[in-house]
Order: C-alpha cells, then structure tokens, then sequence
C-alpha cells in the first residue's frame, strides 16, 4: 500500500474501534487487511469517518456504505490515479462496497485526493418541471432529463462541493401536485455532493414542504438558505409571491427576506458573495419582464451596500442572459426544461424548442467568478 510516513506502531483502542466499525461496512475484508490501511493513514481516516457523521446529517437515510461513497467523491476519487492505487482499488473491491475501497485509498494516497481548496466550485439547476409518473411536461420527458442532469453532474463535475436547484421544481406544484416533489427527493438522493434547493413560480411553498421537512424553511417562513464555502457565502432566495387562491407567475422578496438578506450580507462583508433565486430582476426586454421580480430595484440596492456580489444567478425565463445592472452581474440560465427564442419585443410571441437541458457551473476564487453553461443535452450532432 501507500508509503508509511513513520516506523511501526501499536494501534490505540480508537484504531481498533475504528476497524471494528469498517469491519461491519465490509464484511468480506479481514480486520487484518484494515488496520493495514489504518496504519497508513489513521488520522485520514477518523476524518473520513467524521465526515460520514455529516453527510449522514445532510442525507438522512443513506446507509453507511452510500455515506462513504458520498465522502469519496467529495474528496474527487471518482478513479485511481496511478497504477499502483489502481491495483490496490481492484483488490480491494473484490471484497467491499466501492465507496469502502474508494475511501481507504483516497486516505492512503494523499497525492490522489488533495482538492484545489482555494476555488469553490457549484452547479446550478433550474426549471426541471417534473410531473408524474408516465407523464410528460410539453411533451418532454422532464424526469428523464433531471437523471440525465444528475448523471452529468456526478461524472463531469464530481469535484463540485454542491448542487443548488433554482426553482420550478414541479410542473404544475401551484396547482397542488405533490408527486412530483416525491419523485425530485428520489432523484437528487442520487447526487455524490450536497444538493440545497429553493422554489420556482411552479411550485408550491406547501407542497415542497409537505415533502422535504419544515425543516428546509427559514426564519423568512420561505424556502432560503445560506452556504458558506471556501470564502464564499451563496445566499439561495425563495422569490415566490406567498401562496394565494389567485396564484400570481412573477416574482417577489418580502420585506422580512430583504431584511434577512441584508443581515446576511452584513455578516460576510469581507467576502465574495453569489445569490440564486428562481426569477430574473434585472429587466431582460422580453415578453418575460411581464413576470419578472417585482421588486428587483430594491433587491439591487441591498445586494449593492454590500460591495462584492459576483453574480446573481437565476433560472424563469428559459434562456441564457448575462448583465450587469446596478453595477451588479445578473446571470440567467436555460434550465432542464424546453427553451425559448429571444425576440427583443415584449409584444412578439416566443417559439419553444426542445433545448438544450442546461446547467450552470459555476467556478470561484478571490480573484474571479466564472460561470460555464453546460449543456447536458443537446440535439446538435458532434462533429468529427
């Protein structure tokens, strides 16, 4: 296995309690065979084992050997790097769940797994309009899709430290469908990276909840969220109007969320910060502006005290915009859903086209904030 960094030693009850517990998550492997890997790399490993403890946390639910595959991918095992650990990982395998192997020679091969902790990476999905079972959206298969997302995410970008949904969740979740909301907690328990999520205009605040815990509502009573990352705070905002009998498709923040918005950014003042949000504030000159955020000037003028917002991420409209407004970068992305043509009318009428099923990735360090759009589905024929 991997180099000892010092002589031979007795292991202490807590090694021996660790091997104990690996034991029970690896049947087929001898203690013997761990606490050869323990003797390498103890001390990789007790974090390891805390940061199960945390993703257990995050993911409720999860078995003990999906919360250690979750914490190789974290740490970017997604393959061995070199012939030897790739020989040590087919043994291994043969005996264990992968996320055990995976695991023990991320902690074993120090030079395999060190991320680049200075650039915060996330990916950003929106508009994913699940239905029901044996349902289509527009004609478009909308859970196949978020799979097909989910997938991409998990193979292109398994470095991401977490996935942010952007609203418009559900298709028709305003209307009191709630299946859709179960079939999206399915889903997204496949992802190897915390995944936080907010609410779209499709969507009910209610209903979302009834699914996934009142735990997942603030102080605001909306669907927002805080992520503190690498020197980094993303701040998630629930711009749906508060859920009434004449359900309403443009966007706004209460008083009580600019509030808490401005408290947030107070608090990270000597840091970068991103917002995501489900509507668009800055006026795009579309036929969309008819449900844009309706209180986006006053949304701009708190994001603008704080002096280092990088972008302002949001999904709604279908398209791809960038913009700066308000001295601010606002970013809008396609989404999962059937995109839209951009003719600079807001009377002239929009053609839907199939796609492409798009998602933000979004790259950050002290110096810049860069966002890609991934197209994860594209009808285009690659070329040779």
């Amino acid at each position: 296995m991997g180099a000892k960094t010092g002589g031979a030693r007795r292991f202490r009850s807590d090694d021996e309690t660790r091997s104990i517990r690996l034991k029970t998550l690896a049947p087929n492997v001898s203690v013997a065979q761990i606490a050869h890997l323990l003797e390498a790399c103890a001390g990789e490993l007790a974090v390891a084992l805390v940061d199960m403890q945390r993703a257990e946390a995050d993911m409720p639910g999860l078995k003990p050997c999906d919360r250690l595959f979750v914490h190789a991918a974290r740490v970017r095992m997604a393959r061995p790097a070199s012939h030897g650990a790739a020989s040590e990982f087919e043994k291994l395998s043969h005996g264990c769940h992968e996320g055990v192997a995976a695991t023990t020679l991320v902690c074993a091969y120090p030079d395999l797994k060190r991320p680049d902790t200075t650039m915060l990476k996330f990916i950003v999905l929106s508009d994913l309009h699940l239905v029901g079972e044996n349902e289509t959206s527009h004609g478009i298969d909308t859970h196949m899709r978020l799979e097909k997302g989910i997938e991409a995410i998990n193979t292109r970008h398994a470095d991401a430290d977490f996935v942010l949904l952007a609203g418009d969740l559900a298709d028709i979740g305003f209307k009191g469908e709630v299946n859709p909301y179960k079939r999206l907690k399915t889903l997204v328990s496949r992802l190897t990276m915390p995944c936080h999520i907010t609410i779209g205009n499709h969507d009910s605040r209610d209903g979302f909840l009834s699914v996934f815990g009142e735990g997942q509502r603030a102080s605001t009573g909306c669907i927002d969220k805080v992520i503190d990352a690498k020197g980094y705070r993303v701040i998630l905002l629930d711009s749906v109007v508060a859920d009434n009998a004449e359900h309403h498709h443009g966007g706004e923040l209460s008083m009580k969320q600019l509030d808490w918005l401005q408290a947030k950014l107070d608090e990270h003042k000597d840091g970068p910060v991103c917002v995501v949000l489900h509507h668009h504030a800055n006026p795009l000159h579309t036929r969309v502006d008819r449900i844009i955020l309706q209180n986006g000037a006053a949304f701009a003028g708190i994001l603008k005290s704080h002096g280092d917002v990088r972008q302002v991420i949001a999904g709604h409209v279908h398209y791809t915009s960038c913009g700066l407004w308000h001295g601010i970068p606002f970013t809008t992305l396609a989404g999962s859903h059937y995109s839209v043509t951009v003719p600079l009318d807001t009377e002239a009428k929009v053609d839907r086209t199939w796609g492409p099923s798009q998602m933000a990735v979004v790259l950050g360090d002290e110096t810049q904030t860069l966002v890609h759009f991934d197209n994860y589905l594209d009808g285009n024929a690659v070329l040779a």
